[in-house]
């Protein structure tokens, strides 16, 4: 009999090993999802006329499945398990809004509903904003208003635009009354700020005015085009001023051109930049920070307000045509250019230019070639090289609007 105690006590030994085992086992695959589980940080709903804009912080990057419902309407965003710390009942809905009310809960064990209350069927898009300056990943839903059914027409893009997926471009949209379509050429530097200055003291200031003169002069020629230079003579402008100077004129494109140098002047070629929060590579990092710093003389002169104002132009320049617009166009300029110059880069490149900062203009920068090459600096004194590059430039300009239309 105590024999068979024993050997009882034994298996039950046993098995109350196994059964922790099991546990522990359990346990430890469930920790990982739970430390890793999604956050929601904040829930914000913007206006801009016609658009209503709904922004989703995470701790993460996410990527919810989309649906629309009827009768009422709702948008329906699928979350993978997410913790939200947010009272969704105390998102503020600014005034014209299509929006309601934004409320959350869980759907599943896997699967956390967030749904839009709207006061009309909608179209929509989205985008997603990377984690940068202390905020979290951001999913944002834009949505403009129909007459009809809600109906769902779903295109995707990113603010950072090295993983740009582009969707179809906007139709053009004439601005003058004659229909035509507005470019500014935008010739870099000028009056006290000479740019860079190559080994034969070419000044860069001079060279990017020569090529924008003849561009604008090309683009002229074209039909349905109308251009306009932000500065035709040797004179500084501040960025702002540029920006300003486009939008004033109602600019549907804006262009930026420039001739930059390098410490090492075995380095040659073109490169197209468009706009973002996070540099592409240090290369253009570096040229971004000394594109924006200008000489010592002109910081003072820049607006005290415009480098508080950088990151949420930045994300604002995120809307989803315009980060399109800006991408298609680099990437027809540079198909044209590669056809006359040597390209450094094959690929869109993208920094934090402020002078490519306007929301609403799709806006690109040109690096025609580095006047501290010899080689380029020698080329890019030549009218026939400049003459090249201007009409590479409204051939690629003119492909894009063609395509638009």
């Amino acid at each position: 009999m105590h024999g068979y105690k024993n050997k009882n006590n034994a298996r039950l030994l046993k098995a109350l090993k196994a059964t922790t085992v099991a546990l522990f086992g359990f346990a430890a695959l469930l920790m990982p999802a739970i430390s890793h589980a999604l956050t929601i940080k904040d829930v914000r709903v913007g206006q801009n006329n016609p658009v209503s804009r709904v922004v989703i912080e995470l701790d993460k990057e996410a990527s919810p499945k989309l649906f629309t419902l009827t009768n009422p309407p709702r948008l329906v965003m699928d979350f993978p398990t997410l913790q939200n710390k947010q009272r969704m009942s105390a998102v503020d809905i600014p005034p014209g809004s299509i929006v309601r009310s934004v409320r959350s809960s869980p759907f599943n064990s896997r699967t956390h509903r967030v749904v839009v209350d709207l006061s009309s069927s909608m179209t929509y898009s989205t985008f997603t904003i990377p984690q940068s300056g202390g905020k979290g990943f951001r999913f944002v839903v834009d949505m403009k208003p129909t007459g009809g059914s809600a109906a769902t027409s779903r295109q995707s893009a990113t603010a950072s635009p090295v993983t740009t997926r582009l969707s179809s471009p906007p139709p053009a949209k004439p601005t003058t009354s004659k229909g035509e379509y507005v470019v500014f050429v935008d010739a870099g530097h000028g009056g006290i700020d000479p740019g860079a200055i190559g080994k034969q003291k070419t000044r860069e200031k001079d060279v990017v005015l020569s090529i924008s003169r003849r561009t604008a002069a090309a683009l002229n020629r074209k039909p349905g085009i109308k251009a306009y230079l932000t500065r035709d003579k040797d004179v500084f402008l501040k960025l702002q001023e540029r920006v300003d100077i486009a939008k004033k004129k109602g600019a549907d494109l804006f262009i930026s051109l420039h001739a930059d140098a390098h410490n090492d002047r075995r380095v040659r070629g073109g490169t197209v930049y468009v706009l973002s929060e996070n540099a592409s590579d240090r290369e253009a990092e570096r040229l971004a920070r000394l594109a924006n710093r200008g000489v010592a003389a002109l910081d003072a002169l820049e607006d005290t307000a415009a480098d508080n104002d950088v990151r949420d132009i930045l994300i604002d320049l995120a809307q989803r045509d315009t980060m399109n617009s800006s991408a298609l166009l680099a990437r027809e300029l540079i198909t044209t250019l590669d056809r006359s110059i040597y390209m450094r880069s094959k690929d869109i490149k993208f920094a934090g230019f402020r002078v490519l900062k306007a929301p609403d203009i799709p806006s690109v920068l040109v690096e025609m070639g580095y006047i501290s090459n010899l080689n380029e600096e020698k080329k890019l004194r030549t009218s026939a090289h400049q003459e090249q590059i201007a009409n590479r430039i409204a051939e690629g300009i003119e492909n894009f609007i063609k395509a638009q239309r």
